[in-house]
């Protein structure tokens, strides 16, 4: 991808948020020292439940709906509504994540589900963001985790490439406070249980 493709988002905290302008595609990169870790912990779908804890403010819940296998689970994340003047309403992303190993490299891909019928209830008042491709993948080199996710939701209340850039803003702030929590597991052995 060459850097005519690509617009900067934002490289604040040593995370490049970037749009790719042909595809539209978004792209948050960025690495972390994970010495202290356990990161085995989190390389499951325990991962969402850390997305969670860490992001209260933003996220309503998250939940697995069905663990398929192992490696594969459909999972629902609620957004709470934000902003003061400029209101995002609460929405709903239902996703169905595939988990793989290759080599040193963890892969989550994420495919829209649009089989509702046994969230309808919880979904209930939410707006429908549509999950259009979504893939994180973190490598493990040494003590260095690399955290590259590229993703393009399709939110449904709006057509407006400056919300867009904000949800993916708040993407990059729940994946800022991940970066913060390995970072801090260096100097205080941190694990939320």
């Amino acid at each position: 991808m060459s850097s005519l493709e690509n617009k900067i988002i934002c490289s604040k905290k040593d995370m490049i948020l970037s749009l790719n302008n042909d595809n539209k595609n978004y792209k948050l990169n960025f690495n972390t020292i994970s010495s202290n870790i356990d990161l085995q912990k989190y390389t499951n779908f325990n991962i969402y439940k850390l997305l969670f804890q860490l992001n209260k403010d933003i996220i309503e819940s998250i939940e697995i709906i069905d663990s398929i296998s192992e490696n594969e689970a459909n999972i629902l994340i609620i957004f709470k509504e934000m902003g003061d003047i400029i209101k995002i309403p609460k929405n709903y992303i239902y996703v169905t994540v595939k988990k793989k190993y290759i080599n040193n490299q963890i892969l989550f891909e994420s495919i829209n589900n649009n089989n509702i019928q046994n969230i309808k209830n919880k979904i209930a008042n939410c707006n429908k963001t549509i999950n259009n491709f979504s893939i994180l993948k973190i490598t493990k080199d040494n003590d260095i985790l690399n955290f590259d996710y590229e993703f393009k939701f399709n939110i449904t209340f709006h057509q407006s490439n400056f919300i867009d850039n904000i949800i993916a803003l708040l993407i990059k702030k729940v994946f800022y406070k991940i970066k913060v929590f390995i970072e801090n597991s260096i100097n205080n052995n941190n694990d939320l249980q």
